[in-house]
């Protein structure tokens, strides 16, 4: 496989989103009428994505370019696209290109909460932390493209989400800026376009498909995608898990009710899909978030579990380490006066349940692309086939779901696991993670319809977002703390919020 240079080349275009983006607000502009450049032109686009901040490639809680360029629709675009190469962004970088259409965020992103960058681990303190983002406005590289983005994924958008929310105001959380953002429809003709709207829209308009040399006019047709790629109910189905308390029908759609949003997505989508290929995308389970706290530790050679309110705890959540003071430590061990509340902890009974309803959303997710002839991918298998014991050292030699910032050697001070597949919040896909997933979109596609579609080498693939400040790796001179995993009050924050995404319509 060829080398692929990445970070964009879509010059910085002229602001025009109007209406609230993460706290900050812009006069009402004009809509947009800037003829393009020939480097953003799609010709014979090879993908068109809806779903979440899985689709979106938020990673390290929060949005910007080098999640979106590793998102799993970007990746497949380069894996399906007829049109060789991508756009090049910087050639001395060993990335993937931009291959379609996305709402790119400069660094440092766009996190969730108002203001907020995405987390990265600082060079000097070797916490997990993030920053403040004077104008987050000035970092849309890309809201004057004159059509819907090819990649419509909004972090945090629920299945209802997909076919109701035009704006943050009806999003199923009433607060979710991230529609604001990508699907821009205070601008963007015809101004109350929801997710499927503007899928819909790349089959019965014409985009652009080319530049007049001479004027510089853009040239308008018809150009259907290739691949249709649908990734929803994540959020649906996980959003209760990070309350510590999930139930079904409180905060977890049950399967039932779910199942009739997603048929009725479907069938809309078989009505304009044509010859289009399809591709979903099921629901996965095991996340550091919930696996990266042990239920333990050793004392004197023997294991003891930690206190904890509830009986039968299966996981902890990660953000029990930034949240309570003085854990992990003494005084949670038994005898100590500490005890870890129940908002920090997922019971045996809690996890069965949530799964239950998993494997039934996932058997619906099989059930109706079969049925259509349709491809699935099958992310969960694929990713419970990882490695996921941190005690271990052949975990770290391949990819893994093993959270990337923590004690590796034993010393109490962290460093990168360079094969995880998941980001600094313990939720989002790392660069590897999301070509892994990219190559099981790719594999389902050629097993439904007979493609030969490539495969990224994960191996190539670097993990660089959130770990670029480190320089030569220089550890600090005092350890951080137990585990290697210690988090700023602004990093910790970061993690809730990431959470906050899979809880927004609740």
């Amino acid at each position: 496989m060829r080398k692929h240079s990445i970070l964009p080349a879509l010059g910085l275009l002229g602001l025009v989103l109007t209406a609230s983006l993460n706290g900050c607000s812009v006069d009402q502009p004009a809509a947009p009428v800037i003829p393009p450049t020939g480097d953003m032109v799609r010709v014979a686009r090879p993908v068109v994505a809806v779903g979440n901040s899985l689709t979106s490639g938020y990673q390290n809680g929060g949005l910007s370019i080098p999640g979106q360029l590793a998102s799993v629709p970007n990746v497949l675009s380069m894996l399906t696209s007829p049109v060789p190469g991508g756009i090049p962004i910087d050639p001395t970088q060993p990335d993937l290109p931009l291959y379609m259409q996305m709402p790119l965020v400069a660094s440092p992103g766009i996190g969730y909460e108002p203001g907020k960058s995405s987390m990265y681990v600082d060079p000097v303190t070797y916490q997990i932390t993030r920053d403040d983002v004077a104008d987050p406005m000035a970092l849309l590289l890309n809201a004057s493209y004159p059509l819907a983005y090819d990649n419509l994924g909004v972090p945090g958008a629920t299945t209802q989400d997909a076919y109701a929310a035009i704006d943050a105001g009806t999003s199923q959380s009433g607060q979710n800026s991230y529609f604001d953002l990508i699907l821009r429809n205070s601008v963007l003709p015809p101004f109350n376009a929801t997710q499927l709207d503007q899928l819909e829209s790349h089959f019965t308009r014409e985009t652009i498909v080319g530049v007049d040399t001479t004027t510089g006019a853009p040239i308008y047709g018809i150009s259907l995608p290739r691949v249709i790629l649908l990734w929803i109910g994540n959020n649906d189905l996980l959003g209760g898990m990070f309350t510590g308390n999930p139930i079904v029908g409180v905060n977890i759609t049950p399967a039932s009710v779910w199942e009739g949003m997603f048929v009725s997505i479907l069938d809309r989508v078989a009505g304009f899909a044509g010859e289009s290929q399809v591709v979903l995308g099921n629901i996965q389970s095991s996340l550091p978030y919930f696996t990266a706290v042990p239920l333990g530790t050793m004392d004197e050679g023997n294991f003891v579990p930690w206190n904890t309110d509830e009986e039968d705890v299966r996981y902890i959540l990660i953000t029990a380490l930034s949240d309570l003071d003085g854990f992990p430590g003494d005084d949670y061990k038994p005898g100590g006066g500490s005890s870890l509340p129940g908002q920090y902890t997922i019971t045996q009974s809690e996890w069965d349940a949530v799964i239950t309803e998993l494997d039934q959303y996932n058997a619906i997710i099989a059930r109706e692309g079969q049925a259509r002839g349709w491809a699935v991918a099958d992310i969960e298998a694929m990713m419970l086939a990882l490695p996921d014991d941190p005690y271990d050292p052949a975990t770290y030699g391949e990819l893994n779901r093993v959270m990337p910032w923590l004690d590796m050697i034993g010393d109490e001070v962290p460093e990168q696991n360079v094969n995880s597949a998941f980001s600094l919040d313990g939720l989002h896909p790392s660069e590897k993670g999301y070509a892994a997933m990219a190559n099981c979109f790719a594999e389902a596609l050629n097993t439904a319809y007979g493609t030969s579609y490539g495969q990224v080498n994960v191996d190539d693939v670097v993990n660089r977002a959130g770990f670029e400040h480190l320089g030569d790796g220089a550890k600090p001179a005092t350890p951080v703390g137990t585990w290697g995993i210690s988090f700023t009050r602004s990093g910790a924050e970061g993690l809730a919020e990431a959470a906050r995404l899979f809880m927004s319509g609740r």
